[in-house]
């Protein structure tokens, strides 16, 4: 479940066309690549927020600044044309949603309009990740396995044959790392797609690379958190189960969960474990962090948020059945949703219920906050977006 100058003078103008091409790329995607319907002449670049990867930046967090006021009020409901992927995007104003037919649709936050629609092969897209113009795109199972499409014209820049990829792809300045499930890191220049290195790694590999400390830290099936930099291995650390999702990295830690059903704090610049934390079940999502506490979901159903400096437990909440997403959390409030078909709001300080909405389908897309609006996904084809009772 997965979805791209010199002299003085010359850099002045090259610093000039960067900025104007900035300020016009929202403008640019919904006339130039729309796929019927006007355009909103009205709708400017906004200086909001971006959520241009899983997690929102990459160290993975979740967090977003956001607070939404419960109940929170349903401001629309889109049907696109196939099941959606596990992230979702946004930029200027824009969301991106990654489809299981090979398509990326881009909707209108404001009202839902769909203002363009990327076709880009039969195959799932797996993973998706947003730099300024560029859309770098996985796809689960097919050739190229990675490809980069320019945003104002629709283009492809560039694409890469590859093997068989779970995982969801990281920018960082320059450089774009891929987790292959067939047990390889690679890290490709991001502007001509050009491989710089490859590591090969003795494990399958379904966790999304993540960024902290200047190393890339992912797990691996057998257990094992590596972590690198550049080609180098810094460290390694061995878990009892397969580490399934991204860890979750911010402050010098890196927070992950297992099939061993325990949670792990990590110092992230040499691997030794900080604290653990027995859970209720298995943890197959990532956590979500905020500086001062730390959530994550069981398969059993249970919400649990933890001191991020000693591992306490600070509180637990619940759902009918498994908790299907990373938790996302906001100024006020954490989200999650369920294979109950709910998606749930608990108070950040206490966990007590705040607020629910049950889907169409089981909900299996992290949910994002952006510019004051709560977006979800579930099955088969539903975008929801909610804003706060205020």
């Amino acid at each position: 479940m997965i979805l791209t100058t010199n002299g003085s003078l010359n850099s002045f103008s090259a610093g000039i066309f960067k900025s104007l091409r900035l300020l016009l790329i929202p403008a640019l995607i919904l006339t130039l690549i729309q796929c019927g319907g006007p355009a909103f002449p009205h709708l400017q670049p906004r200086s909001g927020q971006s959520w241009l990867l899983l997690g929102g930046d990459p160290g993975r967090s979740h967090f977003s600044p956001v607070a939404l006021s419960t109940p929170l009020k349903l401001a629309w409901h889109h049907k696109i044309t196939a099941a959606v992927g596990r992230t979702l995007l946004y930029q200027d104003g824009l969301l991106f949603v990654p489809t299981f037919n090979g398509k990326i649709d881009v909707l209108v936050l404001r009202d839902g309009q769909r203002r363009s629609k990327f076709k880009l092969s039969r195959s799932t897209v797996g993973g998706i990740a947003l730099e300024g113009s560029r859309a770098v795109v996985l796809r689960r199972n097919s050739h190229p396995a990675v490809q980069a499409v320019d945003l104002i014209s629709g283009n492809e820049l560039w694409k890469s044959r590859g093997e068989v990829v779970f995982s969801e792809p990281l920018i960082v300045g320059g450089d774009l790392y891929i987790a292959y499930y067939g047990g390889s890191l690679v890290c490709h220049d991001l502007e001509s797609g050009v491989v710089r290195y490859k590591i090969d790694l003795p494990t399958r590999l379904e966790s999304s690379p993540s960024f902290a400390s200047g190393l890339v830290i992912l797990g691996g099936d057998d257990g094992v958190v590596r972590a690198y930099r550049d080609e180098k291995k810094e460290w390694e650390f061995k878990t009892d189960g397969a580490i399934k999702a991204a860890p979750a990295c911010r402050d010098g830690r890196v927070y992950l969960g297992t099939a061993d059903e325990r949670f792990y704090c990590l110092d992230a610049s040499n691997g030794k474990p900080v604290w653990s934390f027995a859970a209720d079940g298995k943890i197959m999502n990532e956590a979500a962090i905020d500086g001062q506490r730390v959530c994550f979901g069981t398969t059993r159903g249970t919400l649990f948020c933890l001191d991020a400096e000693s591992g306490k437990e600070l509180w637990r909440s619940s759902a009918k059945s498994v908790i299907s997403t990373a938790p996302l959390i906001t100024r006020n409030a954490v989200f999650f949703g369920s294979l109950d078909k709910h998606i749930y709001a608990v108070d950040v300080q206490s966990g007590k219920h705040l607020w629910s909405f049950e889907t169409e389908g089981r909900i299996l897309t992290h949910p994002i906050a952006v510019d004051n609006s709560l977006v979800i996904a579930s099955q088969p084809e539903n975008v929801y977006c909610f804003t706060g009772a205020d």
